[in-house]
């Protein structure tokens, strides 16, 4: 039985399908995960403390967002060679643009709420303000 056929060569399609989708499924979440902690991090920090440190992370941002996805994706890969590691690194050094604007965004408003202040005002240290009460 063939659900998906057969190709030329007599070879099942379903279980060529089901083989390929390792590295799909591999390229998918790698893509997704590193980005989403890298950018996720630097947009806690920057809009948490705001001033200089914001000001840095926003123009890298805006630097990597003036190319487009795709140019500076290949161009990262060109510099650093074929294959599939090379292809990870670039998606986590491109991907995490959008999840930084977005998170640093979320924390300009939430650090003023009152249960911020209130965090501040029992001497809570501005690690555990960031990742307890603020990004969650």
């Amino acid at each position: 039985l063939h659900p998906f056929g057969t190709d030329n060569f007599g070879r099942d399609i379903l279980s060529r399908v089901i083989w390929g989708t390792r590295i799909d499924l591999k390229i998918a979440v790698i893509g997704v995960i590193f980005p989403f902690l890298i950018g996720t991090t630097l947009g806690t920090v920057a809009g948490f403390f705001g001033g200089i440190i914001d000001a840095i992370f926003m123009r890298l941002v805006d630097v990597i967002l003036a190319f487009p996805f795709l140019v500076l994706m290949l161009s990262i890969i060109a510099i650093l060679g074929p294959g599939l590691a090379s292809f990870y690194i670039a998606m986590a050094l491109v991907g995490w643009v959008s999840y930084a604007r977005l998170i640093r965004a979320q924390m300009l408003v939430l650090k003023n709420h009152d249960y911020a202040v209130a965090a501040v005002s029992l001497g809570f240290s501005r690690m555990r303000i960031m990742f307890r009460h603020l990004l969650p």
